[in-house]
């Protein structure tokens, strides 16, 4: 593609061990733009596979990004960077709880650093690295874009997969909603404590695993087997 003489190529190669590594260069950065004078509409595109039925936070699952005046698709999952430091945080949480996620969201290429099996770049852990087991490894989870401005920001946002579980299940930061609005319970000004996962499913939400399996989990969960679900290799032994 060329815009005005600028020139993007994405590139897509198959590691060893199965893993796919996507050069995004420009293109994520101008994933919303127009080419050729068409308006680009991927990034509005809202698949109904991507949306859970129980989350009406838009009629279409699309949110009007006021900043750039462009309609950004959402979606109710994002992949999970384990419980990963977030010292941005100033409120209560188990970030980085067995030390293997010292990067603050997960802003490194280096998976030695990062405790789930996603991070906020491009790396993402092949099966061998996820020692602890595909079944008791978070995957993915339930989030709201109405509860964060990250994930409001849609799909194609870079900012839109940084999810932990250093933060509670269904912490409340859904600015509008009782008991929001200050302190730790927003979004705004509080990125760290709205990047848990969080749904409308009372009691909890839905957490798919490696393993391809999908559970419930409860918000009551204990806190430290919570963070356990999401390090890939703390080699802890639980029950849930």
């Amino acid at each position: 593609m060329s815009e005005g003489g600028f020139r993007t190529r994405t590139s897509v190669t198959v590691a060893p061990g199965g893993r796919v590594s996507t050069t995004k260069a420009a293109f994520l950065s101008r994933c919303c733009r127009t080419w050729n004078k068409t308006p680009f509409t991927t990034a509005s595109i809202s698949p109904a596979t991507r949306r859970c039925p129980s989350d009406g936070h838009s009629p279409d699952g699309t949110y009007l990004d006021t900043s750039t005046n462009q309609t950004r698709a959402c979606s109710n999952y994002s992949g999970s960077m384990g419980s990963q430091n977030n010292n941005s945080c100033s409120c209560a949480t188990h970030n980085n709880h067995f030390g293997n996620g010292p990067v603050v969201r997960a802003d490194t290429e280096d998976g030695s650093r990062i405790s789930g099996v996603i991070g906020h770049v491009w790396w993402s852990a092949k099966l061998k690295e996820i020692t602890d087991g595909q079944s008791k490894t978070i995957l993915f989870g339930e989030v709201r874009p109405q509860c964060a401005w990250h994930i409001r920001k849609g799909w194609c946002n870079i900012n839109s997969v940084y999810t932990g579980t250093g933060i509670a299940i269904n912490f409340n930061t859904c600015e509008g909603e009782p008991g929001t609005g200050s302190g730790c319970n927003r979004h705004s000004g509080q990125w760290a404590c709205s990047q848990g996962f969080k749904s409308r499913h009372p009691g909890g939400a839905f957490f798919a695993f490696c393993d391809g399996s999908v559970q419930f989990l409860q918000e009551t969960i204990n806190m430290v087997t919570y963070q356990a679900l999401g390090d890939r290799r703390d080699g802890t032994t639980f029950s849930w």
